[in-house]
């Protein structure tokens, strides 16, 4: 199963699995993702392409996609 995970995706689940349940900024996600920015600097997009390429390999391995919420104007928080 971890071969299906790209590095990042990998990153960004182990940071869900170990939040579990609480409110996370795209702010603090992108911090622990993108660790080897040299100006953390991120794009919206890269997330959201990111957390819908999860979505969706999680939706295969037959698990609900929707383990990962999106709170409107806050982040995200994984409903495990």
């Amino acid at each position: 199963v971890d071969s299906v995970y790209s590095k990042t995706e990998r990153r960004l689940l182990k940071f869900f699995l170990n939040h579990n349940k609480k409110l996370l900024t795209r702010e603090k996600i992108a911090s622990i993702i993108w660790t080897n920015s040299q100006d953390n600097s991120y794009s919206d997009w890269a997330l959201d392409q990111c957390l819908k390429r999860l979505r969706k390999k999680i939706s295969q391995l037959g698990l609900n996609p929707l383990l990962i919420q999106t709170v409107k104007n806050q982040g995200f928080i994984f409903n495990q």
